[in-house]
């Protein structure tokens, strides 16, 4: 089965970046794994035009320490401790029903995060995270899933364009070549034979 979409050929600039693409597709499932969490804000599934959808279509998402413990966004967390924190585990945790609006536009089905404290973890009265920070993800329902086109993760980062320069203190001996993880190379220019320069697009969170 089809995990995600593919990495787009010409993301654009400050539209939602889609981690998906940089995941594994998860064994067995209809779903995306991450070498590392992510927050996601809202999923988009793609089936083939003219399926049908199933009934109890949901999505679930893994979950383990998270929102207990948490990175704050807004500062720099201080001391070592954060260091052993556990924020993510592909093999202890488990799967949770993301409380999460439906929309149905055609072959086009969107997941919108409530609140994780609305329902999930009423517990956590001060944390009305419209997120999920998972390592996995992936759809369910009580029958047979139709095939899927493509399945997209976004988070609140949203592509920028950046410019690098690379110097290298041994000029290369053969053709440079460079990949991204996150982002994009739109361009690969050698200034000369000791200096490269890229752009890029990327993932930027303010």
């Amino acid at each position: 089965m089809l995990a995600h979409s593919a990495v787009p050929l010409a993301p654009v600039r400050g539209a939602p970046f889609d981690a998906a693409p940089f995941g594994l597709q998860l064994p067995g499932e209809t779903g995306v794994l991450w070498e590392d969490p992510r927050e996601v804000h809202r999923v988009v599934a793609r089936f083939r035009e003219g399926a049908t959808l199933p009934p109890g279509l949901r999505l679930e998402y893994w979950g383990s320490r998270w929102p207990g413990q948490r990175l704050p966004k807004d500062r720099e967390p201080g001391g070592g401790s954060v260091g052993w924190w556990e924020l993510g585990n592909w093999y202890h945790g488990g799967w949770r029903t993301a409380d999460a609006a439906v929309a149905v536009e055609g072959a086009m089905v969107t997941f919108s995060f409530r609140p994780v404290n609305a329902k999930e973890f009423t517990g956590e009265r001060r944390y009305p995270a419209r997120f999920r920070y998972t390592l996995k993800l992936r759809l369910v329902a009580d029958g047979p899933l139709p095939a899927i086109e493509g399945l997209e993760a976004h988070t609140d980062s949203v592509w920028v364009e950046r410019g690098l320069r690379i110097v290298w203190r041994i000029a290369p001996r053969s053709r440079v070549r460079a990949d991204a993880f996150n982002g994009f190379v739109q361009a690969l220019e050698a200034e000369d034979q000791r200096a490269h320069r890229l752009q890029v697009l990327a993932a930027g969170n303010a």
